[in-house]
């Protein structure tokens, strides 16, 4: 994300109020949670490639919005910390996965 991109999103939070952006971050989480089921059911690959198109989209919706949050409640240092701390447990769930598989 640019620069740019980022004061614009921040002058919406700015511009509309934290109250109204964060109920329209829901509304988009939802969106989200509706184009995942969508290819998931997609039947062929015009419907699977229409699907996922629609899922880029509102996933770039969602991450917009996320940006909002983060910068503008001050959270990006807090997430990116217990986004390590995630990731770090998954290398375990994963490695402990592995081991009992290769037992």
């Amino acid at each position: 994300m640019t620069e740019e991109q980022k004061i614009i999103l921040r002058q919406a939070w700015g511009s509309f109020g934290e109250s109204y952006q964060l109920n329209i971050a829901i509304e988009e989480c939802a969106e989200v949670i509706q184009a995942i089921n969508k290819v998931k059911r997609a039947s062929d690959l015009n419907e699977k490639f229409n699907t996922i198109n629609h899922l880029c989209e509102e996933i770039a919706d969602l991450e917009n919005m996320l940006y909002q949050i983060k910068a503008n409640l001050g959270l990006e240092k807090i997430i990116e910390l217990k986004r390590a701390q995630k990731i770090e447990r998954l290398r375990f769930i994963l490695e402990d996965k592995f081991n009992k598989q290769t037992s």
